[in-house]
């Protein structure tokens, strides 16, 4: 979502809310968090896009995005549209970076998780067959 948000900022340079419409025909969570806040702006003309911004981080947050992602997103969200297009590739950037550093977390607490569940499961099993016996 960051990066086809990214490239429609640089490349198309297109008004946010379009860029969000084309961003969230990428479907899941992206095309929910895309909707809320493009809903948001539509239900309050002229509403701030932060407030639009957090609505769809609201969003996030009810699907069980961690709450340091949502924190981070939503500083990429004070940013864009407030700044020239330079300044908000790199927010957009960086807040890849953070999303890449949240999934390897992510990925490695699942592989760590399921080696303890594993030996829980073995050492259940066999404390009941121990049980039994």
């Amino acid at each position: 979502m960051l990066q086809l948000l990214e490239t429609e900022i640089e490349h198309s340079r297109s008004a946010l809310p379009i860029a969000l419409q084309r961003v969230g025909r990428m479907g899941g969570l992206v095309e929910g968090f895309a909707r809320t806040v493009l809903s948001s702006l539509a239900d309050v003309p002229g509403e701030p896009f932060l407030q639009a911004w957090s609505a769809g981080l609201d969003y996030l947050r009810s699907a069980g995005v961690s709450k340091d992602l949502a924190e981070d997103l939503a500083v990429l969200g004070a940013v864009l549209g407030n700044s020239g297009v330079e300044d908000q590739k790199r927010h957009l950037r960086l807040a890849r970076i953070r999303l890449e550093e949240f999934y390897d977390a992510a990925v490695e607490e699942k592989r760590l998780n399921f080696r303890l569940w594993s030996y829980l499961g073995f050492g259940t099993g066999l404390l009941i067959i121990l049980l039994i016996i």
